[in-house]
């Protein structure tokens, strides 16, 4: 019962009022409650686990933080990638000039543009004379 009352207390002095402050004021209570420090850039180069640090300059504690970034990928072999020539790939993907079209054609005009920035109404508008040049694009 007595926790209770404490809890109660503790809210009404500390957390209520905290609802009509600034963000800035809150978060820095709410850090203080749960017994986080706010770290300063002073602070963080002392929060570091790094032999030596004092007698390492700026890049060279970077390029430490990097190295640490960077062990975990060492375990990874790189993928084994075989690329087929050039009769195989012209087999395989195939794209013709009316399918370019029904999809250009199928584009809603109301969407907007990607990230060539043309609007969807203009490659639609446009789906048969712009047809042929994407198709040979794509190819």
């Amino acid at each position: 019962m007595e926790r209770k009352k404490c809890k109660s207390s503790y809210y009404d002095c500390k957390i209520k009022n905290l609802k009509h402050v600034k963000p800035r004021n809150w978060w820095s209570a709410v850090k203080k409650i749960s017994g986080m420090d706010a770290i300063t850039k002073s602070d963080l180069r002392s929060n570091l686990q790094i032999d030596d640090l004092d007698n390492l300059s700026d890049i060279e504690v970077a390029n430490k933080i990097n190295g640490k970034f960077l062990e975990p990928l060492q375990e990874f072999q790189p993928l084994q990638i075989t690329v087929p020539n050039n009769d195989s790939i012209s087999n395989v993907l195939t794209v013709s000039e009316l399918d370019v079209w029904n999809c250009l054609n199928s584009l809603n005009p109301w969407k907007s543009g990607g990230p060539d920035n043309i609007p969807s109404w203009v490659l639609k508008e446009y789906a048969m004379i712009l047809s042929l040049p994407v198709m040979k694009i794509i190819k």
